[in-house]
């Protein structure tokens, strides 16, 4: 017969091991905090754009009006977020702006929200694993966070944009979840359901892990009947509370009409108030509902119902938030845009990308699968919540490979059982580590450095986003620039310019004309530019998007500016060059005359 996975009550991690995952951490990332500390760098455009989303607020811009109005003028850009992370990020720069100058404080409180992020998904990951597997799985929960390679993706120190935050929520949302399939500990199920709202206050990149949140308690309610009906109620509850307190927060009462199905909205509102009272309805009848049959039909009729109510509301919420993007702008922007390409996609473009992501990705279903076969009652249930999480985070890898983070995040909790079965057959609690080490992404992703060379290819694009390669651009009067599209934040951050367009999909109209502009032959370009207002045009391309600019235009005013000097001279005469010799991957600079 199997046997319940038990821990050892001495097996209670301490504060010196927490203290070490951090170190670790700090350790690894220690060139990228230093070279933030530098130069202040801004690691891509989502940082850029948080950054002076918070400088504007800091400066008396409203705080319902997330409008970046030097994007995509002369309107201006809505952004798809809210201020969640622009409170915390502002908190912590007028605490540092007390002993350090303004610029320094604010390179000072990115460093520290990293950081202190990293505390909370390390306290988050110590709750996660003593509810898997008690006292022993808090410490390879956290050999799992440490080695995870979160700190070289989304959660790099100095980064702020809003993924990272909703890594961490994620974490917690699941947290709870499994916590509250212990009927003794129904009520977490409203916890779960108050992060779930403040989570899509913070974007909706997570919305199919946040839903596979979401079904855990009713599921167990299908599966165990009477015993797990309260965590509907309290699901319910928590999920209402949390809405309605984000909606009043962060939603303007004059945008109370809007239907925006890619940020917290009315919308979102309606939706998850919608299921909650499917829920609390599907709870009152549930005394009826002897069978698991009759349980799991209820729940799917309250389920269409509500979802059907939804979408008559709000139609536009069928589409996907990239349906109505300009197709020339998916084909030159968001395909070469290597975190939104699907996984099948980014493995075709060459093997060795297997060797980082396949192994542990395996290794994390076998390892969840044996959880399962050794684990019997509630902590069964618990490993089959993870190993649903685990499906639906490579689900979405073949949707946009950025969800590898969310695998990293939720997708390999295997390995903490794992780890201490693998301690406990060598009577060495310590060696936890070692199984959680060998599956993480990070270990084969230095496997894959150390043992297989770098494909020869063009130059790094990294100082086209440099602080300093902006410098000569900031020092020009004010005036609108013509830029390839993921320039657009970072234009925006460290000038005081204005930016035609920039990496954002709801402002698609807005970045064909900028594609327009550098495709079009520098004759027709001309009329363009001025049309437009256009003062600069400031170009550095990573390899791919000028290749793509190229293959579609090859005479065209990129391809020209890109040119060698004759054909700069011979075409584009009407451009004064800024810069006459402008180093490898710095920006050529252009005024039109």
């Amino acid at each position: 017969m199997k046997e319940a996975f038990s821990t050892k009550p001495d097996a209670k991690p301490s504060i010196i091991v927490g203290v070490v995952a951090l170190a670790v951490i700090l350790l690894l990332s220690w060139p990228q905090i230093r070279a933030v500390w530098t130069d202040g760098r801004l690691s891509d455009t989502d940082d850029a754009m948080r950054i002076a989303q918070i400088r504007d607020w800091m400066a008396g811009q409203s705080w319902f009006d997330l409008r970046q109005y030097r994007l995509a003028p002369p309107d201006g850009a809505p952004m798809h977020w809210t201020r969640v992370v622009d409170v915390q990020v502002a908190a912590l720069i007028h605490a540092f702006a007390i002993v350090l100058e303004p610029a320094r404080a604010e390179i000072a409180a990115r460093l520290a929200y990293m950081l202190i992020l990293f505390g909370v998904m390390l306290w988050g990951a110590t709750r996660l694993g003593r509810s898997l597997a008690g006292p022993a799985g808090a410490l390879p929960a956290m050999a799992l966070i440490a080695t995870s390679g979160l700190m070289f993706g989304y959660m790099q120190f100095g980064r702020i944009d809003h993924h990272a935050l909703q890594m961490v929520l994620l974490l917690f949302a699941w947290e709870a979840a499994v916590r509250a399939l212990d009927e003794r500990r129904a009520h977490a199920a409203a916890i779960a359901g108050a992060i779930v709202a403040l989570s899509f206050s913070v974007g909706v990149e997570t919305a199919l892990l946040l839903a596979g949140a979401c079904v855990i308690a009713p599921l167990n309610w299908v599966a165990r009947g009477a015993p797990a009906r309260s965590s509907l109620l309290w699901f319910a509850a928590g999920l209402r509370f949390g809405l309605a307190m984000c909606g009043a927060v962060f939603i303007a009462m004059n945008a109370t009409g809007v239907a925006a199905c890619d940020s917290l909205s009315p919308a979102f509102v309606f939706a998850g108030f919608s299921g909650a009272l499917a829920l609390a309805l599907v709870y009152s009848g549930s005394h009826f509902l002897i069978s698991w049959q009759e349980r799991l039909g209820a729940l799917l009729l309250a389920g269409v119902v509500a979802l059907g109510v939804v979408l008559f509301a709000y139609p536009a919420c069928a589409a996907h938030p990239y349906a109505a993007m300009d197709p020339l702008v998916r084909a030159i922007w968001l395909k070469n845009a290597p975190e939104s390409m699907p996984f099948a996609s980014m493995l075709a473009q060459g093997w060795t990308a297997a060797i980082a992501f396949v192994p542990p990705i395996a290794l994390g279903a076998l390892a969840l699968g044996l959880a399962i076969w050794k684990t019997q009652g509630l902590a069964r249930r618990r490993w089959i919540a993870m190993a649903a999480a685990f499906a639906i985070a490579f689900a979405s890898i073949f949707l946009e490979v950025r969800a590898l983070t969310q695998l990293a995040v939720i997708g390999y909790w295997g390995a903490v059982f794992a780890g201490i079965a693998f301690a406990r057959r060598m009577k060495a609690p310590l060696l936890a580590i070692a199984p959680v080490i060998v599956m993480s992404p990070l270990f084969w992703a230095t496997m894959k450095a150390a043992t297989i060379d770098a494909p020869a290819g063009p130059p790094s694009s990294e100082q086209c986003y440099l602080p300093a390669s902006y410098q000569v651009l900031a020092a020009l009067p004010q005036g609108r620039v013509l830029a390839p599209i993921n320039m657009g934040g970072h234009i925006i951050a460290h000038t005081h310019h204005a930016a035609l367009g920039g990496a954002y999909h709801r402002i698609s109209k807005q970045n064909r004309a900028v594609l327009e502009m550098l495709l079009a032959p520098p004759s027709a370009a001309e009329s363009l530019l001025r049309e437009a207002g256009v003062r600069y045009v400031a170009l550095c391309f990573d390899a791919n998007t000028l290749a793509t600019l190229v293959k579609h235009a090859p005479n065209g005013l990129a391809a020209s500016l890109m040119g060698d000097q004759t054909a700069r001279a011979q075409n584009v005469d009407w451009l004064s060059p800024v810069v006459q010799k402008p180093g490898p991957g710095h920006l050529r600079l252009y005024e039109v005359r």
